[in-house]
């Protein structure tokens, strides 16, 4: 292949394009390097400027006839030639750069135009490509050559075009072609893929790093060197060294530029500027140095044989499409399951998901790895993936006297030796020290893995936190109030079990570690997972009041609504929303958290599970009303005691009923009164509004029989219940008591039947009427003026029963709706 004037490889490693001296462009497959496109149209002269679309789908060239063509990555044309040089002279409107947009639906292009007596003049074009066509859009001059151009974006998000001058740079406003901003960089050459960094260089000033936000100097400088490219990754910079022996180097960025500015945010951006691991451009007068007259496959492999390979060799040099494809994908998915954020034991610092899979793919064993794809299939590589990433959760309780590091304290540091020494940072170093001498790389500590200031990442780490304990390896739990020689039950008693956050990070991991104030095990255990451990697993079961079987493999579904209501009943948090918060995952909602919202954030969480599962044991309390809505509770403590829904009966008992039963109701009352109740639709919950189901019973006198401190204690008499005692602090309508309903909504206790006494329809309905007939926790409605019901919160028990003969006329059933009229919803 004849030699390239300018090469670029592009964004998904699967190509490299190259210019060359025939005015053609020649694309070689990067895996094997041969030739695999040659394009049949071609510029008048050499191709001196290439660029790639970050789809990897369009080329860019650019040529010394000063002409512009946008192709395919198959080789086909697309739009062009467009003529920037207007016609000036040969050699004197060279198209010097051109570079994509980020939507690759504009191009940027620059030209030099030499006057006399040997003085150059830039231009740069930006072009729309609309229906294969380019448009000029604007054209903005210098008295000064444009060394490199890149599309960028402001601080406030507005994108603009970095255009390097000799002596300094200027930033253009694409829209408009207005240039009122230069900054004092003489020599700009690249702008870093994720915007963070830009890259000048000259021969007399060598390589200069600049922040891109506020184009200071930051870093270190490379003297006697010029810069060609930034790899796609950010880490590495290729350039030429007057000193290096075949031209060619590589540098390290990590030793370079602090890290903060090689990684941004959660992921790492498309690439704006022509990243490419062996951009080589031989225009001695464009780069200032002598012209490299190799051939770029030489150039390639010296690149792969460089001293620094590890941080530079791709996998698409060693892997097929196929295999990189399917590496990617199982990537994705493992680390779809794990925090965004975590630290890395080894240096101490936060890394981000795309710096782990560097990690991954410049380790030893990465090569032999990925080559088992396809010969053993994938569940080796899958393996070896998970193995890699595995990563360890930290649970503690937040100190309240000093402030917990956090992820801007963190960021752009090592925990080991950049943070002040206090007890909550050597809290954190320790808790990285301890995951590594465990064996494990990745940590993750919610004080500094979540960027607190941003809405949307708090709001996802609340939601996913659970499944980040699930899918962990370990969690190191620390119980600071334990002091050290630890003994048996200080588990139990400690403050660690008080708290809301902690008992999803009990519950949810596979493998748990407990330690003491000063770092030892807990009870010198050394059980990998103390939940192998026979004294911890029994102290654990009986502070949560759960078998150890189900504490060893708890899962959502494993307990009931009550029974995980309990377990939150005693726990406590410092946020009141953290409450329900702290519940989303132990009962798989799919709520979002609005902090703010106080004590609703309960109320949303109870209606969310009555909406999902119909469980109405949720309304099953005494105390006081929620502002939600007044059939849920206003605090969780409630839930300490046990549901007291329907007495319960032993199936002897209830068949001698339905025996007395049979003597007094009809088969065709029965199973009417039958028919009537489990024709009872689930209950809804949503927009605040309780669509309950429920047997009522109208009330029809009402005394109010003492009024005291302590409440007022009332006597009801309601229909075929007789008298009812109810003590409650709202003030009832004496003169209007048949606005009020005694009801019993606990349909499903109802539903529930001994196998004996569902042989037929008729011994089904008795046995129904049977249970219907027991002592059973009623809730007070009260109708309100807006056709609709709220609850009468009690401070006991409204416990009713119902007469041993009864008809099918005193049986009523009804979907009642119970909302607030306060609420304004309708």
């Amino acid at each position: 292949m004849r030699a390239a004037c300018v090469a670029t490889v592009s964004r998904n490693g699967q190509w490299i394009v190259c210019g060359c001296g025939d005015g053609k462009l020649r694309i070689l497959d990067a895996e094997s390097q041969t030739l695999a496109i040659e394009t049949n149209d071609h510029h008048a002269r050499e191709v001196s400027a290439l660029d790639v679309s970050t789809d990897s789908s369009t080329v860019a060239s650019g040529s010394l006839d000063g002409s512009v063509i946008v192709w395919s990555i198959t080789g086909q044309l697309l739009a062009g030639p467009f003529n920037l040089d207007q016609g000036k002279p040969d050699n004197s409107g060279k198209v010097s750069s051109v570079r994509f947009s980020r939507c690759g639906r504009r191009l940027a292009g620059c030209t030099n135009i030499l006057n006399p007596p040997n003085h150059q003049h830039g231009a740069v074009y930006i072009l729309d490509i609309h229906d294969n066509q380019l448009t000029q859009r604007v054209v903005v001059t210098f008295n000064s050559s444009v060394t490199a151009i890149s599309w960028s974006v402001d601080v406030n998000g507005q994108h603009q075009i970095l255009a390097g001058l000799e002596e300094s740079l200027a930033v253009i406003d694409p829209s408009h072609g207005e240039s009122d901003s230069r900054k004092p960089i003489p020599g700009f050459r690249n702008l870093s893929g994720n915007g963070n960094f830009l890259v000048s260089g000259t021969w007399q000033d060598g390589v200069r790093f600049w922040d891109a936000a506020t184009f200071g100097e930051i870093g270190s400088n490379l003297p006697s060197c010029l810069p060609l490219a930034v790899s796609p990754n950010n880490f590495s910079l290729v350039g030429v060294s007057r000193n290096a022996e075949h031209c060619l180097s590589i540098w390290d960025l990590s030793d370079i530029l602090p890290m903060s500015y090689i990684i941004r945010g959660d992921e790492i951006s498309p690439q704006v500027s022509p990243l490419t691991a062996t951009a080589i451009h031989s225009d001695s007068h464009a780069l200032g140095f002598e012209a490299i007259g190799e051939d770029f496959n030489i150039i390639l492999s010296k690149v792969q044989l460089s001293p620094n390979p590890e941080v530079f060799r791709q996998p698409q040099l060693y892997a097929s499409p196929l295999q990189r494809k399917e590496a990617e994908s199982i990537i994705s998915n493992v680390l779809k399951q794990h925090p965004p954020v975590l630290i890395d034991t080894r240096t101490g610092h936060l890394c981000y998901g795309p710096l782990r899979i560097l990690t991954l793919e410049v380790d030893p064993g990465y090569r032999d790895l990925l080559s088992s794809i396809g010969e053993r299939g994938q569940d080796r590589f899958r393996r070896g993936v998970e193995t890699f990433f595995e990563y360890v959760m930290f649970s503690h309780k937040w100190d309240e006297t000093y402030e917990e590091p956090s992820f801007h304290d963190v960021s752009g540091k090592s925990v080991y030796n950049d943070l002040d020494r206090s007890p909550t940072n050597d809290k954190l170093r320790k808790f990285c020290e301890t995951v590594r001498e465990t064996g494990h790389r990745w940590a993750w500590s919610d004080t500094c893995c979540i960027n607190r200031t941003d809405p949307t990442v708090l709001n996802r780490a609340i939601v996913s936190m659970y499944r980040w304990y699930k899918e962990s390896a370990l969690t190191l739990a620390l119980l600071e109030s334990i002091v050290r020689p630890s003994k048996p039950g200080d588990l139990r008693d400690s403050v660690w079990m008080t708290r809301a956050w902690t008992l999803q990070e009990l519950l949810a991991p596979r493998a748990i570690r407990f330690y003491d104030s000063e770092w030892k095990l807990y009870l010198n255990d050394l059980h990998h997972n103390h939940r192998d451990s026979p004294i911890i697993n029994k102290e654990l079961a009986s502070a949560v009041s759960v078998d150890s079987k189900t504490l060893s493999a708890f899962h959502p579904d494993v307990l009931g609504v009550r029974e995980k209501l309990r377990l939150a009943s005693t726990r406590t948090a410092t946020r009141e929303e953290d409450i329900a918060y702290s519940l989303f995952g132990i009962f798989a909602s799919d709520l979002q958290p609005h902090y703010g919202e106080g004590t609703v954030a309960l109320g949303r969480l109870l209606e969310e599970i009555v909406h999902r599962s119909g469980d109405v044991t949720v309304l099953a309390w005494t105390g006081t009303s929620s502002r939600f809505n007044s059939c849920l509770p206003a605090d969780i403590a409630v839930y300490k005691k046990p549901p007291s829904t329907v007495s319960p009966s032993d199936t002897n008992k209830l068949r001698t009923r339905v025996v007395e039963l049979q003597s007094i109701l009809p088969r065709e009352a029965a199973v009417a009164i039958y028919s009537q109740i489990t024709d009872l639709p689930k209950a809804l919950f949503a927009n605040r509004r309780l669509h309950l189901p429920c047997v009522i019973f109208a009330v029809d006198r009402l005394t109010l029989v003492n009024n005291g401190s302590q409440g007022r204690v009332y006597r009801a008499s309601a229909s075929i219940l007789g008298d009812v005692k109810i003590t409650t602090a709202d003030t009832l309508p004496l003169q209007e008591p048949r606005g009020l309903l005694l009801v019993h909504p606990w349909i499903h206790d109802l539903l529930h039947l001994p196998a004996s006494l569902a042989s037929d329809d008729y011994t089904r309905a008795l046995g129904l009427i049977a249970r219907l007939g027991l002592k059973f926790s009623a809730l007070l409605l009260q109708k309100h003026s807006y056709h609709g019901y709220k609850r009468v919160a009690a401070d006991h028990q409204i416990v009713v029963q119902l007469p041993r003969i009864i008809s099918l006329q005193d049986i009523r059933t009804e979907v009642l709706d119970v909302w607030d009229c306060q609420t304004g919803l309708l």
